[in-house]
């Protein structure tokens, strides 16, 4: 009588609740008690009232967590046999979880109106776990249709959670006995249990899916050059095209075409390792050649220009560099050039700047390392700059108030220098760029003193015992003595007969040579004389000639010095006012004769040499503006040229038409060679 009483409450609740416009035009059910709960799930239970004047199309229950689930949304249950009036039931064994309070609703519905019963609610002990059965394929790529076959899934998509390993995958569609899904794109292990969870309860397959490989057999070319083609034997290459990358070590290759066993492609641009593997991925799956691949060997074929500036650039052409700029790595006379532009076939580079770098020489080899491989030209690049770095001079650094220039002369085209407030003596070859240390002098040291060459033998002396004028035992001198370079061996000789002095001015011509002039320090300021003289090696004698005719002219006076310009001696003297007045002396006429003056400079002791026919003077040490005298010119002409340092104090000789400029306050020495 109870279970009576329910379904006529129930009933007349149902009917109550319908709108009865259309009659019986509605299908109604209402729905029964659960009974029958295990741990393997529940009995649903229901009546069929009436099935309306339209075919039923289906009928069964849903339920749900939350009150009032409906087939759109809820599990549902699908009874197969025809729709009859009178009581129906169906054992749910899936997609019930242990512990979770469920609503559960009886529904049918002819194709135009659907009706539920009035929810019963149950606490569930559980249901059976899914079972897979089969799946199919066995052998997939990514992203490919895969279908699970079993039981106790979920009609709903979202409540059977699918994975491929530790992958999950997408549900496309879902009934009790079938899922269809997507292999996950991520997956990357070869082989991999399917597993099926649904509301916690798991079923994992017995069989491992396997995503389709890539097969390498073979390649060719074994060998090649950015750029070029290679094909690549093998299988399964068309089974999933959209996944496959061909990489050359870690580079990815340009793909042209792919057929399942053949698969054509270019080297990479960005290859910068000569042997390398070839790799092929699919499905997230690489495989390696046995074999490797080979960029064909670094070939060096010419540059230009083959006489260069510095910082200006050069192009290198040749095979098999690295298109990539960083790849390639060139050096020029041993420093690393900037490469500007690359290819596999050529290089722009730029020449490194002298700041801060002294090349071996002016005629410097070029490397080229690229991908692994490294070649030297056989043919040198020739630095073309004017003013080129050389070696430092191995002599000992003076004091920064030092303003006198280290005494130099020349013999054989080499210079022999030193002798400035020390006893070092050094010979210098240009040719090599080579420094070679002679006998020390064995007078007293000196600065401001003079001297010169002839026939292979040096004549050296007067000059001040200390830097600049005045000190405690400081005076001036007039020793005189030979220097012998076939031995190395100093001798004292006669005394200059002029007297002690310093600053002397002296000119050599033929086996002659002519000294004098110069200051004597009497207290505060300068004695300037003007007396000139001739010295005679052969028999040690000194003869006075025509006197200086400017010398005395200068109330103050800041230095003077000499050059030589086509077997010519210019005499110059500095003015208070940052002014030279030069004359040269013709030893032939035994006369003196000014040339036009040299103005505006603010060098204390300005660097000048003679190149051919011309004399060269620079404005200063804050002007390194070089000018230039021509021999029979009316004035100074501005050449455009400027010294690289501040060779203030410096010293200059000249030695087969090229100038060596330096050892100022520092040992750098540079060559000037004005037919550049």
């Amino acid at each position: 009588m109870m279970n009576k009483f329910k379904w006529v409450l129930l009933l007349s609740i149902i009917i109550l609740s319908c709108n009865k416009k259309n009659g019986y035009d509605y299908p109604l059910v209402f729905t029964g008690d659960v009974n029958n709960i295990t741990h393997d799930g529940a009995y649903f239970n229901a009546k069929i009232v009436n099935l309306s004047n339209s075919e039923i199309t289906a009928y069964g229950f849903v339920w749900d967590s939350i009150p009032e689930p409906n087939i759109e949304n809820s599990e549902k249950y699908l009874i197969k046999d025809a729709p009859a009036k009178g009581v129906f039931s169906a054992g749910i064994t899936s997609v019930l979880q242990t512990g979770v309070k469920y609503y559960v609703r009886a529904f049918i519905s002819n194709g135009s109106y659907t009706t539920y019963g009035l929810p019963v609610t149950f606490m569930s002990l559980g249901s059976m776990a899914p079972k897979i059965i089969d799946f199919m394929p066995k052998n997939a790529n990514l992203d490919d249709t895969l279908m699970i076959i079993g039981a106790y899934f979920s009609r709903s998509t979202s409540k059977n959670v699918v994975q491929f390993g530790d992958f999950p995958a997408k549900v496309l569609k879902a009934t009790p006995d079938t899922l269809w899904v997507t292999v996950p794109n991520s997956l990357n292990a070869p082989s991999s249990p399917i597993s099926v969870s649904v509301i916690g309860n798991v079923a994992t397959s017995t069989e491992l899916f396997n995503l389709i490989p890539p097969v390498i057999t073979d390649f060719n070319a074994k060998f090649g050059s950015i750029g070029s083609q290679v094909t690549i034997d093998g299988k399964n290459f068309a089974s999933n095209t959209a996944s496959i990358k061909v990489y050359f070590d870690k580079y990815l290759a340009t793909t042209l075409s792919i057929q399942d066993n053949k698969i054509n492609v270019l080297v990479p641009g960005n290859l910068d390792k000569r042997p390398c593997n070839i790799s092929v991925t699919m499905n997230n799956l690489s495989v390696v050649s046995a074999n490797q691949f080979t960029l064909g060997p670094l070939t060096l074929t010419d540059f230009t220009p083959k006489r260069a500036k510095t910082g200006s650039t050069i192009i290198i052409t040749g095979t098999n560099f690295s298109p990539l700029i960083y790849s390639n790595k060139v050096t020029i006379g041993g420093f690393n050039a900037v490469v500007t532009k690359a290819s596999a076939n050529s290089l722009e580079v730029t020449i490194p700047s002298q700041v801060n770098r002294i090349y071996p020489s002016r005629n410097v080899i070029i490397n080229v390392s690229a991908l692994g491989e490294s070649k030297d030209f056989n043919t040198t690049l020739e630095i073309n700059d004017q003013w080129f770095r050389l070696h430092d001079a191995p002599i000992g650094k003076r004091n920064q108030m030092d303003i006198n220039p280290f005494s130099c002369f020349l013999a054989n085209d080499k210079a022999y220098i030193g002798l400035e407030l020390n006893s070092e003596f050094w010979e210098y070859t240009p040719a090599t760029d080579k420094w070679k240390r002679l006998a020390d002098f064995p007078g007293a040291n000196r600065s401001f003193a003079a001297g010169f060459i002839i026939d292979n033998k040096l004549y050296f002396g007067t000059g001040y015992t200390s830097f600049g004028y005045g000190g405690p035992n400081a005076k001036d001198l007039g020793d005189w003595w030979e220097y012998d370079i076939a031995t190395n061996t100093w001798t004292r000789k006669n005394d200059f007969p002029g007297g002690a002095r310093s600053n002397v001015l002296t000119y050599q011509y033929a086996n002659i040579s002519y000294m004098g002039a110069g200051t004597v320090y009497m207290g505060y300021y300068n004695n300037k004389l003007k007396d000139f003289w001739k010295y005679n090696p052969t028999d040690d004698s000194w003869t006075k000639v025509i006197d200086h005719p400017v010398f005395n002219e200068f109330n103050t006076g800041l230095g003077f010095t000499y050059r030589i310009i086509n077997d010519v001696c210019y005499g110059i003297k500095t003015t208070s006012t940052y002014q030279l007045w030069i004359s040269k002396y013709d030893p032939d006429k035994n006369t003196w004769q000014r040339i036009p003056d040299f103005s505006s400079f603010t060098a204390l002791y300005n660097i000048g040499f003679s190149v051919k026919e011309n004399l060269y003077m620079h404005r200063g040490s804050t002007n390194y503006e070089l000018l230039y005298y021509k021999d029979g010119a009316s004035n100074w002409e501005d050449v455009g040229y400027f010294l690289p340092y501040n060779f203030d104090t410096g010293l200059a000789f000249t030695i087969k038409d090229k100038a060596y400029i330096g050892l100022s306050f520092n040992n750098v020495l540079w060559e000037f060679d004005p037919s550049r």
